[in-house]
């Protein structure tokens, strides 16, 4: 019957069949996952048990998270090539992998320092008033401080904390979350916050801007006294990327910056929140920081995995139809984990994303047993899923 159906429809109809096996799958807790007691088959046709044997052993002890860096990601990336093999794909010239180096890891280094120079020299306690953030650039910067807002451009919302300002060899500070963070009637999606909020889209805007380093500090109106905490590491962003020093600081050594120009951050806050005004400003010249910026990166090669089953039209076979999932999940935690208390434990990764992978393995298999796509379709299992690089 799927013969006589056009090829987007049955492409449609196998997507949705995929989603319907997914569901089960969500309702099983990652502890009950485990290693397949039988190898699959290649047998054509969607199948709810084929598909589960792969999602449950890519969720299983075994693979530990299934972590960039970690061992347990080549052996998951094993099993893909072989049910490629198996399903009748053929690889790519080189083989079945298409290796890259990547940035998967990160830590603190020894030199991490913040220090007011001038007019009077202070130096700042790692974790007690500052903490860098893992995607932070490493270097040593001596610059005068700019207050840029919240740091954001936002085009579509008419707003910009820029403006006309200067920041080319600045330290630019800035504060976290959105303007009218708490206003039901707010532009920025009311109390819902969008990607302007996101710390690394902030951090490229400085950088692209000219910023020698950001330093970000919690908006008082809405997150003072125990709330103003300092985010742990590790906790925020994927490691590497930012290009610049990243680092959070406490309320408290901020607004002794602004004492320097007789303001301070509330009211600040208040005046940018009543009326989405800019009230960025460079801070004087007497003001003078230093901050040091110590991250180590740790970096890894990491590997896609790709199948090919050629079209059978002369015509189409040079367009290519490709299906994807991340197979990489979190390993033990750390960099993305929604439960920083359990760094240390495996994050098994059912639904995030050992699921999609088992996905593309049976769409691999329906139509390399069909043979009847007129156009080539590429099966591709990547890895490094924060920034999806193929």
């Amino acid at each position: 019957m799927t013969a006589s159906l056009p090829a987007r429809t049955r492409i449609a109809a196998a997507l949705f069949l995929l989603a319907a096996l997914s569901a089960p799958l969500a309702m099983r807790s990652a502890e009950t996952a485990a290693k397949p007691t039988a190898k699959t088959d290649a047998r054509p046709g969607l199948r709810a048990d084929r598909w589960l044997t792969d999602a449950r052993y890519l969720a299983s002890d075994e693979l530990r998270g299934r972590g960039d860096g970690m061992p347990e990601l080549n052996k998951a990336a094993d099993y893909i090539a072989k049910e490629f093999d198996r399903a009748g794909l053929k690889s790519l010239p080189g083989g079945w992998y298409q290796p890259f180096k990547v940035v998967v890891g990160s830590g603190l280094g020894k030199n991490n320092k913040i220090t007011t120079l001038k007019p009077a020299k202070h130096e700042y306690k790692l974790k007690d008033d500052f903490m860098p953030l893992s995607f932070s650039g490493s270097a040593d910067v001596t610059a005068p401080i700019a207050f840029i807002g919240y740091g954001i451009i936002a085009p579509e919302y008419h707003y910009d904390d820029y403006g006309d300002m200067d920041v080319h060899g600045k330290i630019v500070l800035v504060l976290r979350h959105e303007p009218q963070e708490n206003d039901d009637n707010s532009v920025f999606r009311g109390r819902r916050t969008t990607r302007h909020a996101e710390l690394m889209s902030k951090a490229v805007i400085a950088r692209n801007r000219g910023a020698v380093a950001l330093l970000f500090v919690n908006d008082p109106l809405n997150h003072s006294g125990a709330e103003d905490k300092l985010i742990p590491y590790a906790q925020e962003g994927a490691p590497g990327g930012a290009g610049i020093p990243v680092i959070q600081v406490k309320q408290e050594m901020a607004d002794s910056w602004m004492k320097t120009a007789g303001k301070q951050l509330r009211d600040l806050q208040g005046a940018i929140d009543k009326d989405l005004s800019n009230h960025s400003f460079a801070l004087p010249d007497a003001l003078q920081v230093r901050v040091n910026a110590d991250v180590l990166k740790r970096e890894a090669t990491l590997k896609n995995v790709i199948g090919i089953l050629p079209g059978n039209d002369p015509k189409l076979r040079d367009e290519v139809i490709i299906f994807g999932a991340h197979y990489d999940h979190l390993g033990l935690g750390d960099n993305g984990s929604m439960a920083p208390q359990l760094y240390g434990q495996i994050h098994h990764g059912a639904d995030d994303n050992a699921s999609g992978t088992a996905g593309i393995l049976e769409l691999a298999r329906l139509f390399a047993g069909e043979r009847s796509n007129r156009r080539s379709m590429m099966f591709m299992a990547y890895a490094d899923r924060k920034s999806t690089r193929l």
